[in-house]
């Protein structure tokens, strides 16, 4: 694994700054509303996923997906400064500090008028992305705070609503006979999470088809300090950072840019059984046949 340490500054415009990285990465900053961040690495070969499904500004989710480099433009409302000697970004009520070496992004949200409050960062006293070059895995390293964390999210998985203190895998697995505590990973392929310290939340969603594996406290390296880490199997590192300050909004405003989920017919909502209770067993044809009667 080759970690990506430093940071040289190549533009800065209004909403998005740019960034040189070692052996030809480049990093990407932007503020895509008031509420709403984006980080983005940049291969040096271009991406390995070009197109999502996933997100889609106007709605229209054309079968052939969108290039991901067209989705959300910057927004010219988000101020690009410097202070001192950290890069700062900000919009309404969402706001990027960019630290050059070690490279590293902490991200606040406006919490009440004029009070901003860290919501997510990098991991900033070592270094807080790499790349394996063999096998395509990227990482991402977060700081955490042990004493006042918690995780919502990831799909369907077992145990705790609270992840905290676990590691996890987003991969669409047909978890049979999966144990219901610990049993993990199981159907959805869904990157998404909330984080909720300090009393307030945000959401961070990594748009990516490959498979993610989400530490969330299990790991510890007494030469990083505390910290969460997010692998990314040979795809893309494409992070949207949904500022909150609540649980609701910060949930609200993800669901807003994926789409949501139509409203099903009403007849579509009566009973539902699923087959596998009944072919499962062994005398699966005659329970078959007493279902049907």
């Amino acid at each position: 694994m080759t970690p990506l340490r430093k940071a040289t500054l190549l533009s800065m415009a209004a909403g998005a700054i740019e960034l040189q990285l070692e052996r030809g990465w480049r990093a990407r900053v932007s503020i895509v509303d008031g509420h709403t961040g984006r980080f983005t690495l940049l291969p040096p070969d271009g991406f390995r996923e070009p197109r999502t499904w996933a997100l889609d500004p106007d709605g229209a989710f054309p079968l052939e997906g969108r290039r991901r480099d067209s989705l959300f433009p910057p927004d010219a409302n988000a101020a690009a400064t410097r202070d001192g000697d950290r890069l700062v970004l900000a919009g309404s009520h969402l706001r990027a500090r960019i630290a050059l070496d070690p490279f590293a992004v902490t991200w606040q949200q406006q919490v009440a008028q004029g009070q901003w409050q860290s919501c997510c960062g990098d991991r900033d006293e070592s270094y807080a992305y790499g790349v394996s070059e063999r096998s395509g895995t990227l990482h991402h390293w977060c700081k955490r705070d042990p004493a006042d964390e918690r995780y919502f999210g990831l799909g369907d998985k077992t145990g705790p609503i609270d992840l905290a203190g676990r590691r996890l895998r987003t991969r669409a697995l047909d978890a049979l006979g999966y144990d219901a505590k610990t049993g993990d990973p199981l159907y959805k392929h869904w990157p998404f999470f909330l984080d909720h310290h300090a009393g307030h939340a945000c959401g961070l969603y990594y748009d990516t088809l490959a498979e993610c594996t989400f530490d969330f406290g299990a790991e510890h390296d007494n030469y990083h300090g505390r910290y969460r880490a997010t692998e990314i199997a040979d795809g893309d590192l494409d992070l949207y950072i949904f500022a909150g300050p609540t649980l609701r909004e910060a949930l609200a405003r993800y669901v807003a840019a994926i789409g949501g989920t139509a409203l099903p017919p009403r007849w579509t909502l009566g009973f539902a059984n699923t087959a596998m209770g009944l072919a499962d067993a062994s005398d699966a044809q005659q329970r078959i046949r007493d279902f049907l009667g």
